[in-house]
Order: structure tokens, then sequence, then C-alpha cells
């Protein structure tokens, strides 16, 4: 019954974004883990789930934008998602 519901509640997740920003797209700044999830299609079986892969991805997004912010490196992070 849980699992239903973390389907039902993930399907009105994706249907209430309003537009579709993949990773590819460039815009970085704007780019959400709700944009992730509806990019790859990810739906996880629990709320703690869930919340332990929004919080991987923000730090791993923060560190992209650590790394790409920093004039010192001549390269830029893309996905290290």
């Amino acid at each position: 019954m849980k699992t239903l519901f973390y389907i039902c509640a993930a399907l009105a997740l994706f249907a209430s974004v309003a537009s579709h920003l993949t990773w590819k797209d460039g815009l970085h700044s704007q780019y959400t883990f709700e944009h992730y999830q509806i990019e790859f299609g990810k739906v996880y079986k629990t709320e703690q789930e869930h919340k332990m892969r929004e919080l991987i991805f923000n730090q791993k997004l923060k560190r992209i934008h650590e790394i790409n912010s920093n004039p010192k490196y001549t390269w830029k992070a893309a996905s290290i998602i």
C-alpha cells in the first residue's frame, strides 16, 4: 500500500513540474532533484530513501557549482551525479 502511495506521489510530482529541464540543457543553476527524477524516471519505495537520495543529489550538485564557479579551474564539472 505504501509503495502505491509513493508511486502515485511521484507521478503527481512529475505532472506538476511545468518545464522538463534536463541536465543537457545547460541551465545547471536551475536544475533540481525533481528535474533529475523526471529526466531519469526515478521513483523511490520509501520517503526515507527519497530524502536520502535528495540529500546525496544536493551535495553533489553543490560540489559541481563550487567547481564551476572557481576561476582557478580551467575545466568545468558536468555531472558527477
